[in-house]
């Protein structure tokens, strides 16, 4: 049985917003499930847990949106340099773990500010650049 506690816990908290574009939260499953229905009972657990994520998302606004796209990218150039786990997702302690050691700021990755996290996004692009430059000039 699904809970919606956190589903009403960040709708109340997103409708205090000033902007906040919806009345009711049929509105807002409505928009998210493309039309297909208004009513959260007929989500699924996975469903309910992606709409959570989003309200979060429209919630936290613009600059959090940015960062975490940001720290998403991190993670994806590091993912796709090989710091994966058994199931082929990103290994996420080795990810934390290059940021620390590495990260010119040398602090964990959530702890970057919004005005920070474009030069360490441009760390890891270098990394995968001087990866590419190997292998062409290896195998070229």
């Amino acid at each position: 049985m699904s809970t919606y506690k956190r589903f009403f816990s960040l709708w109340h908290q997103g409708k205090r917003s000033p902007n906040w574009p919806y009345t009711d939260h049929s509105e807002l499953v409505s928009e998210f499930t493309e039309g297909k229905t208004d009513s959260l009972r007929r989500l699924n657990e996975r469903e309910l847990r992606h709409l959570e994520v989003r309200l979060a998302e429209l919630i936290a606004g613009p600059a959090t949106q940015a960062a975490q796209r940001m720290r998403r990218k991190v993670i994806a150039i590091l993912a796709a340099r090989g710091v994966i786990n058994s199931q082929g997702k990103p290994d996420m302690p080795h990810v934390h773990a290059w940021v620390r050691k590495y990260g010119y700021l040398k602090k964990d990755l959530n702890a970057y500010a919004v005005h920070e996290l474009p030069k360490l996004v441009t760390q890891a692009e270098r990394i995968m650049e001087s990866d590419l430059k190997a292998l062409l000039s290896n195998h070229g």
